[in-house]
């Protein structure tokens, strides 16, 4: 018995068959099917196959069943319902955010380099121990940089006085004339406590997805400072809606928008992850704040 075709039956186009499934972990998915003579049905499996290698079509999977002459070509599509606000559906968008050390020269520690006041969001504690009333903190430039200097050379504070005489900044910087804040500063500094842990985040945006579902990612304004259409800093990245709920809430700063990455997982798939390191203050070489300030 021949086989016979079903005429003129676009196959790509048009299933005679189709439908949704439901899977728990995989959510609502879509099929099509056909059936032809086995012939016909095995040249459009490979031409779909083509497509899905290719990352087209959003194909998942694809099943020919031979049977009395006849066969069916199913084809089943990756998942809806998967994506996140702002993206197509067949993303997976994942979101990180974690928080990492940042080693600082002691100096910039706000303890050294800032007024510390509760107002600006230091605890009490802090803000009694700097005590800058009678420590002379936050320190100059010029003094970190004199204190520095002689820590760096082991001097004594005999030593100190008289390379302050030496320089002609005696009535400054001669040993008697340090201030608290000075004196606490070289302390650190030689007996080698001479860096401060910082607290930084890391926010990691992940899209995977097929090859046409629009994964994305820019590469203007990297190592910059992030900023929104007006020009100004944004206080965070956009988060997604979920994260945004999660994370109750950030303490001020800046965001550097570093280089995105775009990876090929096989199968036509892709990922693109996108990255933002966040800083009280970046340089202003990256668009940040932190410069000097005339006095």
């Amino acid at each position: 018995m021949t086989p016979t075709s079903n005429p003129d039956l676009p196959l790509l186009t048009d299933p005679p068959v189709s439908g949704r499934n439901y899977a728990n972990d995989q959510g609502i998915s879509k099929f099509s099917q056909w059936e032809d003579t086995p012939d016909k049905i095995t040249s459009q499996f490979d031409a779909l196959k083509a497509i899905a290698d290719a990352g087209g079509n959003h194909i998942a999977s694809l099943e020919q069943r031979n049977s009395k002459g006849r066969s069916t070509l199913i084809a089943r599509f990756t998942s809806e319902g998967q994506g996140t606000a702002g993206y197509p559906n067949d993303v997976t968008v994942m979101e990180e955010l974690y928080a990492i050390d940042v080693l600082k020269d002691m100096s910039t520690a706000p303890y050294f380099s800032e007024t510390l006041t509760t107002a600006n969001g230091f605890p009490a504690h802090m803000v009694a121990a700097q005590d800058a009333g009678t420590k002379g903190l936050p320190l100059t430039d010029n003094q970190v940089a004199f204190v520095r200097d002689v820590s760096s050379r082991n001097m004594s504070e005999d030593a100190i006085t008289a390379h302050s005489s030496d320089t002609g900044n005696a009535s400054t910087y001669a040993w008697a004339n340090w201030t608290i804040g000075m004196k606490e500063l070289r302390y650190h500094l030689i007996r080698g406590a001479d860096t401060y842990f910082e607290t930084g985040f890391v926010f990691r945006r992940g899209q995977h997805g097929v090859q046409r579902s629009q994964v994305q990612a820019s590469f203007d304004g990297i190592n910059a400072i992030a900023k929104d259409a007006a020009g100004d800093a944004l206080p965070v990245p956009t988060f997604s809606s979920q994260m945004g709920d999660l994370i109750e809430s950030l303490p001020a700063g800046e965001w550097l928008y570093k280089p995105p990455q775009a990876e090929h997982m096989g199968g036509g798939r892709w990922r693109v992850t996108q990255e933002w390191h966040y800083a009280k203050k970046w340089s202003i070489v990256y668009g940040g704040t932190w410069n000097f300030t005339p006095p």
